[in-house]
């Protein structure tokens, strides 16, 4: 065989080789299982007051409950990400939370590279109302939910963003209503419980 061949099937040996490992990873990225995390957001003994925007209004008042989310070098909140929420509760089937639902971000300083803390923002008010799938296992840590089960409807009375909190359009069937919303900007968050008749209440939120 000629040195010249030999080169030619050497060549065309090395890109059936790069051929394989490109499709070989593409395919065993495919077949592999994406699990997000669940996280609780909040644990609620008992319904509570609205925060009092009126004397907490801004940044350094946000309550200590506040969830912070990852930040960019240059203070964005979680850049990357739709966050999404699941609520459950102990009462029994029907029974309802009212919450609010609050944010806060940093925001460019006057001075070049620097920030600095913006303003309480609510970001929605609604009514959860549980079904009557069971929680079981709680999707943070896996202990016992005993008596809780999840909202299955979710109802948004009003709405104070441009990054609007979003839930389906198909609800009510004793399943999970996720409620979902668009990260970008947002650092930090908080919910309140301020009534309705469920007796307890949890709230988790994963990152999609």
């Amino acid at each position: 065989m000629k040195t010249q061949d030999i080169a030619k099937y050497f060549v065309v040996a090395l890109f059936v080789l790069a051929l394989g490992t490109l499709f070989g990873a593409n395919f065993a990225g495919v077949s592999q299982d994406h699990h997000s995390a669940v996280r609780l957001f909040r644990a609620i003994a008992a319904s509570e007051s609205a925060i009092d925007l009126t004397t907490k209004g801004n940044f350094a008042n946000k309550p200590s409950d506040a969830v912070h989310f990852a930040s960019d070098a240059e203070g964005h909140g979680n850049v990357q990400v739709m966050r999404s929420y699941m609520l459950c509760g102990t009462g029994g089937a029907g029974s309802t939370i009212e919450f609010t639902w609050y944010e806060w971000r940093k925001v460019a300083s006057p001075t070049p590279g620097t920030t600095h803390g913006g303003p309480a923002v609510v970001v929605c008010t609604g009514t959860a109302t549980l079904g009557t799938q069971g929680v079981i296992l709680f999707p943070d840590d896996g202990s016992s939910a005993t008596g809780y089960t999840w909202a299955d409807t979710v109802v948004i009375s009003t709405q104070h963003t441009l990054k609007p909190m979003v839930v389906p359009t198909d609800q009510a069937h004793d399943g999970i209503c996720k409620l979902g919303r668009d990260g970008w900007g947002t650092e930090w968050e908080a919910v309140r419980w301020t009534g309705g008749t469920a007796t307890a209440v949890k709230v988790f939120y994963e990152s999609n």
